[in-house]
């Protein structure tokens, strides 16, 4: 590093200094005039020392660690050796290679596997288990014990208002997967890989027809335009959604008709095991496409039932206008390349229709890049809900979700004397989207390398 770069550096770190030195004690009422000129001529003195350590030569630097390098040889050999034994008896199962093609994708794509494990195991499953799992329900207040700090009766502790944090935390992550799931099941699943596939390969005015609109959405500013469409229908929105949810139609469909559709998906499973050895093929269709539907049903009613769904679907209907068009372009372009290949040239010589083409030729060679926008997706609604709620247009009380949480936690009072209702919420929402990025760049790099072999 050039001696410039050492000095913005060391500059750098002074005005950092002087700024915790400064702002703590000034956010607590607890800096006098004394403290204040202590604190100034201690970060010129820390910053002279910093420029001054500048001026060393590079050798003096070399030497210094060679000496720290051997005094510390007494800790640092018992710990390579430790390493390197441990190295040599894990030898074996390093070079071990799984038969079965999942288990040998997992072996081979540790980082993706733990970001997996991380999601499901701190989002998914809590999210869709919190009714049971919650020790607490989130409504639930004790005002005699308000900004309480983790305990043996309260894990994560509680808020202003007395309710327990873990609980609300448990509810934040079925909200962030109801918002998700929704989104990415008709913004990333549904619609873009549709318009994408059309649109590339057919051309013409159907094409220049989605660039142009893709183009327009994509030049408008997203965030704003969600609070401007979030205050403009929110009104007539939540009046409709409230009659909508108490017809009789909806109340069997969140009710009785979850167990309906269980009947359903248990009658699609017995049909698939018993025509799984013959060739009945029209038979089984039915039962995927029962199944699936049945499914489908159930993770429906499962959304209806949770409180503050109609909240969540606003998101949706407000993110979806802006999330369409990145994946359709990424896949429209990945099949202008497919669409002049010889096994679709193929197909068409031979009388292929259009479906045929766009389902049976270019969706499974799209499938990657679907996951991989599902991944990118994933974490944006997670930003976006978490923007929307902290400014006041997502997620309403007293539904908990992480923006609201974020945003109880903001206050000065409460980080001064309850900093973790900040933290928390905090650290889980960056952990959810760096799960998310580093999974979708191992998919990335899979896709890539799958693209470079064939």
């Amino acid at each position: 590093m050039s001696e410039q770069r050492w000095k913005i550096l060391a500059w750098a770190l002074t005005v950092a200094f002087f700024g915790l030195g400064l702002g703590v004690p000034y956010s607590r009422g607890q800096l006098t005039l004394q403290e204040m000129f202590y604190v100034i001529a201690g970060t010129a003195l820390f910053g002279v020392l910093l420029v001054a350590l500048t001026k060393i030569p590079q050798r003096f630097w070399r030497v210094a660690g060679r000496v720290l390098a051997f005094l510390l040889l007494p800790v640092t050999y018992p710990v390579s050796v430790a390493v390197r034994f441990f190295s040599w008896i894990t030898a074996p199962l390093r070079r071990w290679q799984p038969k079965n093609r999942y288990v040998r994708w997992v072996w081979g794509n540790k980082l993706a596997t733990v970001c997996l494990l991380v999601i499901v195991g701190l989002f998914i499953l809590p999210g869709i288990l919190a009714e049971q799992i919650a020790p607490y329900e989130y409504q639930a207040q004790d005002l005699r014990n308000t900004l309480a700090l983790p305990s043996a009766e309260h894990w994560l502790g509680t808020d202003r208002n007395g309710r327990d944090l873990l609980t609300r935390v448990l509810y934040s992550d079925r909200t962030l997967l109801g918002v998700a799931a929704a989104t990415v099941i008709v913004g990333s699943m549904i619609f873009p890989p549709a318009i994408g596939i059309y649109s590339g390969y057919k051309r013409g005015k159907v094409d220049v027809i989605v660039s142009r609109a893709g183009e327009f959405v994509n030049m408008l500013p997203g965030m704003l335009m969600m609070i401007l469409i979030s205050m403009t229908i929110r009104p007539g929105y939540e009046a409709f959604m409230k009659n909508f949810l108490a017809t009789p139609a909806m109340q069997w469909f969140a009710g009785s008709g979850t167990r309906f559709f269980l009947v359903l998906a248990f009658v699609a499973c017995i049909g698939l095991f018993l025509t799984r050895k013959k060739k009945t093929l029209l038979v089984r269709k039915l039962a995927w496409t029962l199944l699936g539907t049945a499914l489908g049903a159930i993770s429906g009613a499962w959304l209806v039932s949770i409180d503050g769904f109609a909240d969540f679907l606003l998101i949706f209907v407000i993110f979806l206008p802006f999330a369409w068009y990145g994946g359709a372009r990424l896949i429209r372009s990945v099949v202008l390349r497919l669409r002049r290949l010889e096994f679709v040239l193929y197909a068409e010589a031979i009388g292929a229709s259009t479906w045929w083409v766009m389902t049976r030729h270019l969706l499974p060679n799209v499938l990657g890049y679907i996951v991989m926008g599902i991944a990118g997706t994933m974490a944006a609604v997670a930003g976006s809900e978490l923007a929307l709620t902290f400014l006041g247009f997502g997620i309403q009380a007293p539904t908990p979700s992480y923006g609201s949480l974020i945003q109880d936690g903001a206050d000065l009072r409460v980080l001064t004397e309850a900093p973790h209702l900040f933290l928390v919420p905090a650290i889980l929402v960056v952990v959810y989207i760096f799960a998310w990025v580093l999974l979708g760049y191992k998919i990335t790099q899979l896709v890539t390398l799958r693209q470079k072999n064939t």
